[in-house]
C-alpha cells in the first residue's frame, strides 16, 4: 500500500511540475532504507530526522540527526558531527532561540539556523543546528531533549 501511494503521489508531483519529497517517520526511527522504500522511488524525495548517525542511505534519502543531552547519546551526537550531519536540537523557548541568534552564538560549535519556519530539512545547510522551540508537551520535557 505505502508504494502505491508513493507512486500515484509521484505521478501527480510529475504532473503538475512539482518536487515530491515525503517524510515517513513522525515520531518513530524506522530504517526504512533497509525496507527498500527509497530505492524503489528513486525519482522520489524523502527526509526524516534520526538519533542514528551512522545510518547509510541512498541519494534520494536526507537525514537530520536529532540531538539528545543524554549521555548514553552523545557518542552518536560526536559522530554526527563528525560527519557533517545537520543537527536538530529543541531549546525550551522561542525566545531562547532567538536572543542565542542574534548573539552570533554557536551550540555544540556549530552556527544555529532557525528551523521552525519549515520542516522541510533538506533545504538546510549540512554541518549546522537547526534551532527549534519547545511546543506542546515538549516545554515541560525533562528528558534531555530539549535544551535549557
Amino acid at each position: 500500500m505505502l508504494h502505491a501511494e508513493i507512486a500515484m503521489l509521484q505521478r501527480k508531483a510529475n504532473k503538475r511540475g512539482m518536487l515530491l519529497r515525503i517524510r515517513l517517520n513522525g515520531t518513530s526511527d524506522i530504517r526504512w532504507e533497509l525496507l527498500g522504500v527509497m530505492q524503489a522511488h528513486p525519482e522520489t524525495s524523502f527526509y526524516d530526522y534520526t538519533k542514528l548517525a551512522n545510518r547509510v542511505v541512498p541519494s534520494n534519502y536526507d537525514l537530520t540527526f536529532s540531538y539528545s543531552g543524554l549521555v548514553a547519546y552523545q557518542p552518536q551526537v560526536m559522530r554526527a558531527i563528525k560527519a557533517g550531519m545537520r543537527v536538530a536540537v529543541v531549546f525550551r523557548t522561542r525566545a531562547m532561540v532567538e536572543a542565542m541568534m542574534a548573539a552570533g552564538q554557536r551550540f555544540l560549535d556549530l552556527k544555529l539556523v532557525d528551523g521552525d519556519d519549515s520542516d522541510n530539512r533538506p533545504d538546510d545547510a549540512h554541518g549546522v543546528v537547526v534551532a527549534l522551540y519547545a511546543k506542546g508537551k515538549a516545554k515541560h520535557d525533562t528528558t534531555g531533549f530539549v535544551v535549557g
